[in-house]
């Protein structure tokens, strides 16, 4: 069709199966997969902008991740472990600075820039514009974004567990 969608290799079944699109129209890119293997994340493009996706072999069909209030897309880039917490960035048009995100079936999406200090966390100066990557166990979050105006990398650790299951050692 000429669009990119987003697809999974089942090595068991020797076989490549395409994950569709949200809305059904346009299409989608997976970024991260899971430990376990059993989920996929991404962006797929819908009418008026791009969602963040979130596949799993149980439902296997995307879920749509929504956006943050005000914002226009999200990308979906890093999975824990167990496909339970995913992380990315949300974005507007134009020079607004991109918002990273954090979502789970207890939360929902949320922005890190305000969940991070209900935490305990002093984001001061700071401006965490995409998390990148989560840890297997979902308590430790990387990412980029800016300091005092200055571009800047980085990590979050001890968070909470939002993981609804034990997440895999290595």
């Amino acid at each position: 069709s000429g669009q990119a969608h987003a697809a999974r290799w089942d090595i068991s079944a020797g076989s490549v199966m395409g994950l569709g699109t949200l809305q059904g129209v346009f299409s989608s890119r997976a970024t991260a997969v899971s430990y376990d293997g059993l989920t996929v994340v991404g962006s797929s493009d819908v009418t008026g902008g791009t969602h963040a996706f979130r596949w799993t072999t149980a439902s296997g069909q995307m879920q749509d991740l929504g956006n943050l209030p005000g914002q226009f897309g999200s990308y979906a880039t890093g999975v824990s472990g167990n496909g339970c917490v995913v992380v990315g960035r949300t974005y507007q048009h134009g020079n607004v600075q991109d918002r990273a995100f954090l979502w789970s079936k207890s939360l929902g999406m949320v922005d890190l820039n305000d969940y991070l200090p209900t935490l305990g966390v002093n984001l001061t100066g700071w401006i965490l514009g995409e998390a990148t990557g989560i840890s297997a166990d979902g308590t430790a979050i990387v990412g980029n974004g800016s300091y005092n105006g200055d571009g800047r990398g980085w990590i979050v650790k001890n968070m909470p567990s939002l993981c609804c299951m034990r997440a895999p050692s290595n």
